[in-house]
Formats: C-alpha cells, structure tokens, sequence
C-alpha cells in the first residue's frame, strides 16, 4: 500500500532517527560507511537515455559522493524510505517519486498515467520492493565505480583515460550489445558510482605536483611515494555502500584493477559476478582514443606496477622527438630523489 501524511507515525520517526544509514541502505553491521541519498533528479541526457542523478552523503567523510543510475527502477532505499511528517510534495521535491513528474502532479509514490504505485512497510516506512516497480537486487547489473578526474574529465588531459573510460562506461550501460568488442551492454540499466576522491584519494593539489615530477622522470607510482602518500589511497567501500542502498545484489564490474574487484565483494549482499574488461579505445582503434606518450606511461606502470589486467602489448610512441635525450641528466637527478623516497617505504601498497 502506499502511504500518507498520517502513517508517519512514531514507529517511523524510530527507524528513520538516525540521518544516515541503517540497514539496507548501506550500513550494516560489516564495517562499512553509513550512506543517505539526499536527492536525486531526472538529467536528459545528450547521448541516449535519461539518467538519475543521485547524491549521497555519509558518515565517513565530508563530501557529496554521487551514484549515475540508469533506469527508474533503481531506488535507493534511504530516499525511498518514509521520513516523519513529510508530505507527497516533500518527497518530490527530492525526488523519491515512482515514474516522471510533469506540471500538476500531487502524489510521489503513484504514477497515474503509468498504473504504477509503490508499496510500503505501515511500521517502518521502508520501500517493498515489487518486480512490478523495482529492479530486482538478483539481476546482473552493469556497475563503473568511478574516482573523480577534474584532468581527465575537465581539462582534456591525455595523461590518463578516466574521463574514456567514464564515458564508454555510460555508453555500454545504455546499449544492448557493443559491436567491436562483443560486451552485452546494460539495456538501459546500471550505475556509475561516482566517488569524490580525485588522484587516487590525494587530492587535485597533489595530483598536479605528481604530474610535475612526472615531467621529471617518475611514474605514477613513484611520484605518489615521493609525496608521502600510498600508491592509492581510496576507499571503495564508500561504493559497496552505495550499491547496496540502491538494492544491486550481482554486478558485472566494469574495470581493469584486480583491488577494486576485491574490495567490491561484501557477502551476502553484494558480488561481483563478471569483470567486463575497460580496453583502452585506441589499442583496438588507432583512429580514435588517446594516443600519447604520457599515457602509454600512464597504462604500463598501471600494468607492470600495479597489476591490472591489461594484456594488449603496449606499443611504443613513435612520435617522441630526438630532443628528450637532452632530458637525461634531470631524469637522472630525479631517479636519485626516488630512490631515496623509495628506500624509506618499506612496503608497496597497492
């Protein structure tokens, strides 16, 4: 049944005290963050179809982490539940409404040019999730759980391949099939989670200094440790919470990083059931892609350092000029500075 202003009662306002988290959106009893979806927006988009922006805060950190949801469907339980003494245009205005708003629409949880409505819990105002209204937590479901890149996604940079990757994952969510690579897409459903955690959890200050010493000779790895911090330094369970609270039980995980297949699983709830490999476009397409030196630095030290699974065989930049040898004198200053960063940590972290 749905509800109304009057089944807000005091056993709801008890399972809703707490601002974020509780079990089923995120927080359980498993040491992961407590995570409450704000709001969440319909965004047309210019590529396909419409998306749902949902923004999360969490008790872990002081950033507004987002989840990119392709299709109605997926709901996060924290927005959905009942909160006390909100009305049908409170929930709206946030956006935990079943179908499309248009001008003149008084009720979130029916959908009268749809025949949809949404059904509650009468003593804790949790959503029930129905076949009819909600996606299945047993469907495989395609996932990026992507960190934020201002460069990569902001400023054109071609020393890394996130803000590709950001968007091939979209692409293959909307689709069915991908013709060049033979993926199934997500038919319209998936969800790019969007963790505010630029660098690798440095920071963008740091992230451009790495970038300078870079120039000077390092790779990634090595730049990272010369500024004292860990190889990479985020934290996914932020993601795994996140997942959760939207109710996807099996994902098919786009990514290339052995770690983050790893940290992803949280049995019972959440596994990882298929790695969908994120090849970089212009190994497969000479024509399209980013091609540069700086990247073909980027995905080695990824591979040889890091372990992702990449098997492609890099190919040499054909287009570096004659003049870099004179660099090898500084390169050589540099290497001795990362040695002797290197030689303090006893442990590479990755």
């Amino acid at each position: 049944m749905t509800m109304d202003n009057n089944n807000n009662n005091s056993s709801i306002q008890d399972s809703n005290k707490n601002e974020i988290g509780g079990q089923g959106d995120g927080g359980d009893d498993g040491g992961l963050p407590l995570v409450q979806c704000v709001a969440r927006a319909r965004i047309p988009t210019t590529q396909g179809p419409d998306i749902f922006l949902h923004l999360y805060s969490n008790n872990r950190d002081n950033k507004e982490h987002l989840a990119i949801v392709f299709g109605e469907d997926i709901r996060s339980r924290s927005l959905f539940r009942w909160r006390p003494q909100e009305t049908q245009q409170d929930r709206m205005i946030r956006g935990a409404y079943i179908g499309k708003l248009y001008p003149g629409r008084t009720v979130a949880d029916e959908d009268d040019r749809l025949g949809l409505a949404l059904e509650f819990d009468d003593t804790t105002g949790e959503l029930l999730a129905s076949k009819a209204t909600t996606w299945d937590v047993r469907n495989r479901t395609l996932v990026r759980i992507h960190s934020e890149c201002y460069t990569g996604e902001n400023a054109w940079s071609a020393r890394c391949d996130c803000g590709e990757q950001f968007d091939r994952a979209g692409r293959l969510i909307a689709c069915d099939h991908e013709v060049a690579s033979g993926i199934k897409g997500g038919s319209g459903h998936g969800v790019i989670v969007y963790l505010r955690q630029e660098g690798r959890g440095i920071g963008l200050g740091e992230k451009l200094k790495a970038y300078n010493l870079q120039d000077l000779g390092a790779d990634t790895v090595q730049a990272n440790l010369m500024l004292k911090h860990p190889v990479d330094a985020r934290d996914f369970s932020l993601g795994k919470a996140i997942l959760l609270d939207l109710g996807i039980g099996n994902i098919r995980l786009l990514t290339n990083n052995p770690e983050k297949i790893k940290q992803v699983d949280h049995a019972p709830l959440l596994k990882c059931v298929e790695r969908v490999p994120m090849v970089p476009i212009h190994w497969t397409n000479s024509n399209e892609g980013i091609d540069s030196k700086e990247i073909e630095g980027y995905l080695r030290t990824k591979i040889e350092r890091m372990g992702h699974l990449l098997t492609e065989p890099l190919k040499l930049h054909t287009n570096v000029q004659s003049t870099e040898a004179n660099q090898t004198q500084t390169q050589t200053q540099t290497q001795k500075q990362m040695n002797a960063a290197l030689s303090s940590t006893s442990t590479l972290a990755i």
